[in-house]
């Protein structure tokens, strides 16, 4: 649960990294114009979309066992739909979902 949590965070905390670069250079008053900044969040983006996208959409990826349990696809220590760690990979997965690669499609 910790590696996709980090996995997840990456997008924003750079984002946030580039918004606060933009802002220490603003406050010394330096002339680098807020469009250089908001180009490289876009670039960025376009590097990540489809691989952070793909993250969000792991904990919907199960697949089933003979015994009839079905575990992550890319993690098989996490039983899909059981309750504890998979039910907060999925919320925080269709968070991120909603709140990275639409907000980006939406711009």
């Amino acid at each position: 649960v910790g590696l996709f949590l980090m996995r997840l965070a990456a997008v924003p905390v750079t984002l946030a990294v580039v918004l606060g670069v933009y802002l220490c250079r603003h406050q010394w008053k330096t002339s680098v114009a807020w469009t250089t900044y908001c180009s490289t969040g876009s670039q960025l983006m376009l590097l990540v979309f489809v691989p952070y996208t793909l993250a969000c959409l792991e904990p919907l990826q199960c697949t089933s066992h003979p015994n009839g349990r079905s575990t992550m696809l890319m993690d098989f220590s996490v039983v899909c739909f059981d309750g504890g760690s998979h039910t907060v990979m999925w919320i925080v997965g269709l968070i991120a979902l909603l709140a990275v690669p639409c907000a980006f499609l939406a711009g």
